[in-house]
Order: structure tokens, then C-alpha cells, then sequence
């Protein structure tokens, strides 16, 4: 289980957003976070996709957070952004050893831990660090 670039830079996009609460342009938001600008712009369009964001056009144009977001769940915002954890593959997709499995259910039982730690931890965490 590892979060890949994609889940990384969409969290950090976010903390910066939540800090500066205005329209940023992609530039600034490259040049500020030292990113590439295709890559951010699909992470803009995917956080814009669920309503994360809001784009704003015109020559002052760029993204701002849509909504605050600060009580969110890291847990919220990688499931909104397609994120799913499971420490093994059994545990979001059938497997074909699974009725004689004897590892699935601690391994659930931990995965469940593990989601309880990530509905735990706020966006507002990300902010004040």
C-alpha cells in the first residue's frame, strides 16, 4: 500500500490551496510547488471532477478550493480521488485461495485499522504543519 504521485501531489495541491484561499494560477501553483505543469493540470482536473476545486476563467483565472475542506477525512479525499486501500489484493477483489485462506481476516481486520487511522487524520492536519 503506497500512495502513488498522483494521490501525493492531489493532497499537497490541496494544503496549498486551503493556506492561500484564493484563485491560483497553475503556474503559480507549479512554480510554488515545484511541479510539473500537464501532470498538475490533470490533478486540477481530476480534484475539479469531484468538486474539490473550482476553476475560475479569464486572465485572473486558476483554482481555488470549492468548498472548505478542512474537516475532510484524508480518508474522504482519497476515496474521492479513486484511492483504495487494501493491503493485500484479497481484500477489495475475490481471490481463488479465499476459502482456505487463513490470512484474510487478520488481514482485514488490519486494513480496517488502517482506514479508521486515515478517517482520523484532517486536511486541517496537512494545514497547520
Amino acid at each position: 500500500m503506497k500512495l502513488n504521485k498522483t494521490e501525493d501531489y492531489a493532497i499537497l495541491i490541496l494544503s496549498f490551496l486551503s493556506k492561500e484561499d484564493r484563485v491560483i494560477s497553475v503556474t503559480d501553483i507549479c512554480k510554488s510547488l515545484n511541479l510539473p505543469i500537464p501532470f498538475t493540470r490533470k490533478i486540477l482536473n481530476m480534484l475539479l471532477k469531484q468538486n474539490l476545486v473550482k476553476g475560475v476563467e479569464g486572465s485572473n483565472g486558476g483554482y481555488m478550493l470549492e468548498q472548505n475542506i478542512e474537516d475532510l477525512s484524508l480518508y474522504d479525499i482519497l476515496d474521492k480521488i479513486g484511492y483504495k486501500i487494501a493491503i493485500t489484493k484479497c481484500i477489495d477483489s475475490s481471490c481463488v485461495v479465499s476459502s482456505v485462506c487463513m490470512t484474510k481476516n487478520v488481514f482485514q481486520k488490519l486494513n480496517d485499522q488502517i482506514i479508521l487511522k486515515f478517517r482520523e487524520i484532517k486536511m486541517k492536519d496537512f494545514i497547520t504543519n
